[in-house]
């Protein structure tokens, strides 16, 4: 019997010792199973599937710790926020004036 699961109980577990040269992560995100998947497939030297789930919505992969990364969110000066904002106006505009082919 297969039951649905509440969003606060659909995990994503890495874990790790100081000893091993490789981390397991347990997830339930559609989006990291994802990346898991291709990284799998293009790296499969380094990135293995180990487990699926009996319900297919949760997954175990086995990937090196040295991939396991915090990274903080760049701050971006007020400076930086008003080119960043007239660059992307700039895109739109010119978007805007390339002629569309008619189908």
């Amino acid at each position: 019997m297969i039951m649905n699961m509440a969003r606060y109980e659909q995990e994503t577990i890495i874990s790790f010792n100081e000893e091993e040269k490789t981390a397991v992560i347990y997830t339930h995100n559609k989006v990291l199973r994802q990346k898991l998947e291709a990284l799998a497939r293009d790296r499969p030297e380094d990135c293995r599937l180990v487990k699926v789930s009996r319900s297919g919505r949760a997954v175990d992969y086995v990937i090196p710790k040295s991939w396991i990364r915090i990274v903080s969110p760049r701050i971006a000066s007020e400076a930086q926020k008003e080119a960043s904002r007239k660059a992307c106006e700039k895109a739109v505009s010119a978007h805007r004036k390339t002629p569309r082919g008619d189908n």
